[in-house]
């Protein structure tokens, strides 16, 4: 919910861009960036530091704030927390405070229920992310066309890469959010870590436009992938996700599956 805060506020003041590309945050070796952002006065970034476990704003002119990422801090204490930030680094920012795609959606200035900061699981969550990114780039280093280096997605809360083939594709459907998603042929992975639905980390896949049915499709479903030493055949499932348990794989297999 924190990062969503983060991610809201570029969809707000950063240039729109298509597949939602504008709203992305970045890995870096700490944690998750926004990258630049353009401010009122001069640009600005949020660094969650998952190392130090503080969110650090930095705006152009070298003004700094950080904010300490601590167990018990609810997330309605830490949006006024958020965004005193912004409005001490010159840029206050109002965002939609209903959360994308969470389970228990309470709005931020409201949410006094969800108030946990686990820091073992989150250094173990940048791990996992980190091997993701090596993963993931390994695989795109073969293609010529034009490609989204993976980066993570505040709403589906996954790192995702994207390969695009160029080829237009609508969406054909009033939603302000698919339509905006697809709209050329692509193929999208990533790694999830799970959550309370799924309480499992997987690599994932999904086909643009989507496959609906397996029936005619049938020689896309088998692959063979080496997992702790032994060969196993997936029915990956191109219809509309592929996942995979992450259990600790080499880039290479991953690479090979995605």
């Amino acid at each position: 919910l924190f990062l969503q805060m983060a991610g809201k506020v570029k969809v707000e003041r950063s240039p729109k861009r298509p597949q939602w590309a504008h709203v992305r945050l970045y890995l870096v070796p700490d944690g998750l960036t926004t990258g630049l952002i353009p401010g009122d006065s001069s640009p600005f970034s949020i660094l969650f530091n998952f190392r130090e476990h503080q969110v650090e704003f930095m705006n152009g002119d070298g003004k700094k704030v950080n904010v300490p990422l601590e167990d018990g801090v609810s997330v309605a204490a830490f949006y006024g927390q958020f965004a005193s930030a912004l409005e001490q680094i010159g840029s206050p920012t109002l965002i939609n405070v209903h959360p994308q795609e969470f389970y228990d959606p309470l709005e931020f200035d409201k949410d006094d229920k969800h108030h946990s900061y686990d820091k073992v699981a989150i250094r173990k969550w940048l791990e996992n992310m980190l091997f993701a990114y090596g993963a993931m780039a390994r695989y795109l280093t073969a293609f010529r066309c034009k490609v989204h280096y993976p980066a993570y997605y505040f709403g589906t809360m996954d790192l995702t890469c994207i390969v695009f083939s160029g080829e237009p594709a609508p969406f054909g459907k009033k939603d302000p959010v698919m339509e905006k998603a697809f709209d050329e042929r692509l193929y999208e992975c990533g790694f999830w870590p799970g959550d309370i639905s799924f309480p499992q980390a997987a690599f994932f896949a999904m086909p643009y436009p989507f496959i609906e049915t397996i029936r005619g499709n049938e020689s896309l479903l088998f692959m063979e992938i080496v997992l702790r030493g032994r060969r196993t055949q997936l029915i990956s499932a191109i219809v509309v996700y592929i996942v995979i348990y992450f259990i600790r794989l080499s880039e290479d297999v991953v690479a090979d599956f995605v």
